[in-house]
């Protein structure tokens, strides 16, 4: 049976004018991408396919792209493989692509690792019965196309420079209430630590994490890994964080394994250090409209503000758009620890939250590391010292 044409693209999908490479060994699939492409309104997409990764190599030593788009499970070379390559030799922004169900998500969440941007649904060829969505997996196939049109604009604002800070500076200035950019010469406690591991960062994520080592408060691990892939993102990153990790539930944020939320979760931090559910307004969370991010991150950054204030620490590593910098303004404004990873690793970021003041540029995964550390070493001393008194 044919695997159905790719539907007509969503309104909720817009996107400039970009130049994509596709790279998937099957023909049918690399089609139905290019017709799906040429359907998103806007207009202004050219593709160019090639089905191996050498081939790509060639392709992208001649001819700019905004946009990689590549299967994480290629015969020969892998995506992994040709990801590592890229981002050493031709960085470009990096969608990859691989079925929920796959046996290799191991080859896709490395390639997150090695600076790929964003992870979705492979779409399936002609080998591909019902609905064309390879290894389904209960994902609806609409979902995985409006996943892929997600990916891309964000991919585009990364390969362009997302200088746009507009909204963001508006809003942090409107009360003239912007911060300078003073470095804290203390060291200063956290009872929470949230950690926002923005696309293209989660290398740096789990430097940062193995700088701290097993002295860092109890962290918040929040990314934009999309819904088909979360349960296997958490158990893959169990075996790769130092301290592991867990799906973050609502209760007590513990010491331990790092708790992975994503903003559609809709939590947000009590005065007791706790997840708790947050009062949810019909669409407040954005749920009819799939995204990488769901709702922003910057509800949960403001309730720890708002719960926490000094105790609260926020770090922000590779974000391309502007998701959670209101958020670690907010902590930031409450007295707590907000740093950036600034010049970060991910040539794609903004830096947007260091350019609004919102929080502190830190260099190196590592320091900001050992920044965490120090934070709950210190933290350590105080209730012990109130132990004592």
């Amino acid at each position: 049976m044919t695997a159905a044409s790719p539907p007509a693209a969503s309104s909720r999908v817009v996107l400039p004018s970009m130049r994509v490479l596709l790279v998937d060994d099957d023909a049918s699939v690399r089609a139905r991408l290019q017709d799906f492409l040429a359907s998103i309104e806007g207009g202004g997409v050219s593709c160019r396919d090639v089905a191996g990764a050498e081939d790509a190599f060639s392709l992208l030593e001649t001819t700019a792209f905004d946009v990689v788009v590549m299967r994480a499970d290629l015969p020969g070379m892998s995506g992994l493989q040709a990801t590592r390559r890229i981002m050493a030799s031709r960085p470009v922004p990096i969608v990859v692509t691989i079925a929920p169900d796959s046996s290799s998500l191991d080859l896709a969440f490395e390639s997150l690792r090695s600076g790929a941007l964003a992870l979705v649904p492979r779409i399936g060829g002609e080998s591909v019965g019902g609905s064309g969505l390879e290894g389904s997996s209960g994902v609806e196939e609409a979902v995985a196309w409006e996943l892929l049109g997600a990916a891309l604009a964000l991919a585009c604002k990364a390969s362009r420079g997302s200088g746009d800070v507009s909204r963001s500076d508006v809003r942090g200035a409107a009360d003239g209430s912007k911060l300078n950019a003073v470095r804290r010469t203390d060291s200063a406690p956290a009872k929470v630590m949230a950690l926002l591991a923005g696309g293209g960062a989660l290398g740096s994520a789990l430097r940062m994490l193995e700088s701290a080592g097993d002295a860092r408060p109890p962290t918040l691990f929040l990314t934009s890994v999309a819904a088909p892939f979360l349960d296997d993102f958490v158990v893959w990153l169990n075996g790769v964080a130092p301290g592991g990790a867990v799906r973050g539930r609502a209760g007590p944020i513990a010491t331990g394994p790092v708790q992975v939320v994503v903003a559609s979760d809709g939590f947000r931090v009590s005065d007791s250090g706790a997840l708790v559910p947050m009062p949810v307004l019909s669409g407040a969370l954005g749920t009819s409209a799939p995204s990488l991010h769901g709702a922003s991150f910057d509800m949960l950054l403001s309730s720890m503000a708002e719960a926490l204030r000094s105790d609260a620490m926020a770090v922000l590593l590779g974000q391309v758009e502007d998701d959670g910098a209101l958020g670690l303004f907010a902590i930031r404004h409450a007295g707590g620890q907000a740093y950036e990873e600034s010049p970060a690793r991910n040539r794609f970021t903004s830096g947007i939250a260091v350019r609004m003041a919102a929080a502190e540029g830190v260099g190196s995964a590592e320091a900001l590391g050992e920044l965490a550390s120090a934070a709950a070493r210190v933290l350590v001393c105080e209730i012990g010292d109130d132990h004592e008194a």
